[in-house]
C-alpha cells in the first residue's frame, strides 16, 4: 500500500503529479499495490489524527506499507523525487512483500 499525502497548493506535490505519477512504467507497477491519496488541500477534522499516526511533518510524503501492514520506514518518500527513484522504492516494496509471502 502507498499512502500519498499531498495538497493542491503544494508546488512539489503538483510537480510529482505531473512528472512522476503520470509515468507509464510507474502506473503499470503501481497496479500491484493499493494506492491511497490523502488530500490536505482543505483541512478536515481527521487530518491531524492521521498525520500524527504516520508522523507526517510536511508534504509531499508517501508512506509505503508492506503486506503485514507495517510501514517500510527506509522507503518513505519525503519531498519531490524523480520518477526513477520512486520506481526503485516501489520495486523494493514489491520485492519485500513477495519474499515475505514465501
Amino acid at each position: 500500500m502507498i499512502i500519498d499525502f499531498y495538497a493542491n497548493w503544494c508546488g512539489p506535490c503538483m510537480a510529482m503529479e505531473r512528472e512522476v505519477f503520470t509515468d507509464p512504467e510507474l502506473i503499470k507497477l503501481s497496479r500491484n499495490v493499493i494506492t491511497v491519496r490523502l488530500d490536505l488541500t482543505r483541512p478536515q477534522p481527521f487530518h491531524d489524527d492521521i498525520m500524527r499516526k504516520y508522523r507526517i511533518r510536511g508534504i509531499p510524503t508517501a508512506v509505503l506499507i508492506n503486506r503485514q501492514g507495517i510501514e517500510e520506514k527506509r522507503l518513505r518518500i519525503i519531498g519531490f523525487i524523480e520518477k526513477g527513484e520512486f520506481l526503485k522504492k516501489l520495486e523494493l516494496l514489491l520485492e519485500k512483500s513477495s519474499s515475505s509471502q514465501e
